[in-house]
């Protein structure tokens, strides 16, 4: 399915037309470093004016009207360095970039460029960029990518790359020289196209002048527009991809990850944007920028219901079904390092907790399937010490993939996953915004890479045994370093959702929630050193309801008979009729006078669950016996308080 899915798409210059940057130089005066201009997707840019201070230009592009065909944008020696509404393209290089949460600060995270180049562009410094990246909003340095307004993506454009090129003032070789064109590797869009004196030509606007270049091989290069590459949309398997674009060394290209079932409200066809991971998606890309810029989400098409892929935001505490076998159905080849390792796995996840499902999607991503020479030549299948400068020679060896397995559970713990880690930022496989691969990988999608293996996983030999099988939940937008609670109280704080440090803001971490108590959710933690602990249901975005379990105190007779089930009905929004999972706990000693608590338990397919704890009473022979329940009336109704109470007496 993924090769035919990628012919789809032109894999070929579909991004060049922001490989640098292509906006035109135009002339200014000396005085006025800055020019405010509207980029239209015509190629005629209108000058609104030139300005002394950086401030001032990006208060006059603010005040501009900007639309998806004109963006403001303020330029400075012939460069954006600002736009209304723009992409922030990457250059393509092997090195990593970091990447901060405020200037000046400590490093947040860190990328390799080349692997997904596009991020939204949200507001600058002149030295500093301000965007949002694979759920990561910040700052990087202004020079490591290019601000591409986004009138200027879906535009036709022809990229120049010699300097001195013959600028005329009509189609022809006889043409009066109005100019030469002085900047190289420039792209621009071009509003008329004529083949005349053996050439193609093509009509531009260059120094405030439109003119005409011919077109060469060996200069001139022309480039069809193709909008953004980076989108989510759904497949017609039902599944949420995301598309994205890379550089592989040469040139740009796209590919997508498959990010397991989508949400149903997705239409096929439609593209749908999103920086932060796929938390908020969007159908306008303005909108989008606007939201971005006001950090906020309330203009998404899903500001009620965020959807957090499951496999991606699936917390390492928590349930999976998948057994060793299933495990060891995945792999049929028997070169592979991962070949026959499923019990490993699953007793790491009973030692250490943690899941085997997504600890052997982490080992398929990261060893090739077991076959890569790091897996193959050192028992490595984590690539363990494999730094992006230093890979196979710096990867940890292991007598056994065995020793391999038990190292990263207790390693992943130590360093990623529990509270008290060192690179913990939460425990799920995550963004560059929150999860292990804050801190991982420099690609930023091995979150999603792992999240995609983990689907795969489960749907082959498991038929999606896991999906849902737990209840998340997310820390709500704009809550960071979310406190986790002892009881279901305030009073003692167990630990807080952040990086233990630093002093870093981490946002969108998930927990396993397994109960409702009060106004706290009750969840594994991910500290050593408690297993369960609360979460305040404010702080929480948690999509599953809880089952819901009907049953009230009762008074029964002295001797009389007792079914402790009779009467008692559990019910949940995605499972129904949930009363045959019912669990009591507690007896009624019907020949005893008291009062005896009963427990009723009740757990939903997304290991959900609810208790509710009703007394039941048992009177005496002598004592008379009122039978009578809770009751719900609508509004305005006729209520006979009578009706259905009834009262006996043994003599």
């Amino acid at each position: 399915m993924q090769n035919a899915l990628g012919k789809i798409f032109n894999i070929f210059c579909i991004l060049v037309i922001i490989t640098v940057s292509f906006i035109p130089a135009f002339a200014v005066e000396a005085a006025n470093a800055y020019s405010v201009q509207m980029v239209s997707n015509s190629g005629a840019n209108q000058v609104i004016g030139t300005y002394a201070t950086y401030s001032e230009a990006v208060k006059v592009m603010n005040a501009q009207k900007s639309t998806s065909t004109s963006v403001a944008s303020v330029y400075k020696n012939g460069k954006i360095i600002n736009s209304r509404y723009a992409i922030f393209q990457f250059k393509p290089n092997t090195s990593t970039l970091n990447m901060y949460q405020t200037i000046g600060g400590s490093a947040y995270t860190y990328i390799r460029p080349s692997s997904m180049t596009d991020a939204a562009f949200i507001d600058s410094t002149e030295s500093y960029a301000l965007i949002m990246h694979e759920g990561f909003r910040g700052y990087v340095d202004i020079n490591a990518g290019n601000i591409i307004p986004i009138s200027l993506l879906a535009a036709n454009q022809v990229k120049i790359t010699a300097s001195g090129l013959r600028f005329r003032s009509s189609p022809s070789l006889s043409g009066s020289e109005i100019g030469s064109i002085t900047c190289t590797d420039t792209l621009f869009s071009y509003t008329g196209k004529i083949t005349a004196d053996g050439y193609t030509w093509y009509q531009i606007s260059y120094n405030g002048k439109t003119g005409w270049v011919a077109a060469s091989s060996e200069w001139l290069t022309e480039i069809q527009g193709t909008g953004l590459n980076t989108y989510y949309y759904r497949y017609s398997t039902g599944n949420l991809l995301h598309r994205y674009a890379y550089h592989t060394g040469t040139t740009y290209t796209d590919s997508f990850m498959n990010l397991g079932p989508t949400p149903t409200y997705l239409n096929e066809g439609t593209h749908y944007y999103s920086f932060d991971g796929g938390i908020y998606l969007y159908t306008n890309l303005t909108t989008m920028l606007d939201d971005y810029r006001n950090n906020t989400y309330t203009s998404s098409l899903n500001a009620d219901n965020p959807n957090y892929p499951y496999y991606l935001f699936m917390p390492s505490k928590s349930v999976s079904k998948i057994t060793a076998e299933d495990l060891n159905k995945q792999i049929t080849n028997p070169k592979s390092k991962l070949y026959n390792q499923g019990a490993a796995f699953k007793e790491a996840e009973k030692l250490y907790g943690m899941n085997a499902l997504t600890a052997f999607a982490k080992a398929r991503t990261e060893s090739s399937d077991g076959m890569s020479a790091i897996a193959q030549d050192k028992n490595n299948v984590f690539g363990y010490g494999a730094y992006d400068s230093c890979a196979y020679n710096c990867a940890k060896s292991y007598d056994s993939v065995y020793d391999s397995i038990m190292d990263y559970a207790k390693n992943s713990q130590g360093s990623y996953t529990t509270a008290e880690a060192v690179y913990y930022f939460g425990s799920h496989p995550g963004t560059k915004g929150s999860g292990r691969n804050v801190k991982y990988a420099s690609n930023p999608l091995a979150g999603e890479l792992e999240a995609s293996q983990t689907y795969m996983a489960d749907l082959k030999n498991n038929n999606l045994r896991d999906y849902k099988a737990n209840t998340i939940g997310v820390t709500k937008f704009g809550k960071y370093n979310v406190p986790v609670y002892k009881e279901a109280n305030t009073n003692t704080i167990i630990y807080r959702m952040q990086n233990n440090n630093s002093s870093l803001k981490v946002y969108d971490v998930p927990v396993t929630v397994i109960d409702k108590v009060g106004d706290f959710y009750k969840i594994y933690t991910d500290s050593n050193s408690y297993q369960y602990g609360y979460v305040k249901v404010s702080d929480l975005n948690v999509s599953n309801n809880q089952p819901v379990i009907s049953a009230t105190d009762k008074t029964i007779a002295l001797n009389s008979n007792f079914n402790i089930l009779e009467g008692v009905s559990a019910s949940d929004v995605e499972d129904g009729n949930l009363t045959s999972k019912l669990i009591s706990t507690g007896t009624v000693n019907t020949a005893q006078v008291g009062t005896y608590p009963v427990t009723y338990t009740v757990t939903d397919s997304s290991n959900f669950s609810a208790s509710k704890t009703v007394n039941i009473t048992v009177k005496g022979a002598s004592e008379p016996v009122i039978i009578a329940s809770d009751k719900e009336v609508s509004q305005y109704t006729s209520f006979d308080p009578m009706e259905g109470v009834k009262a006996t007496d043994a003599t």
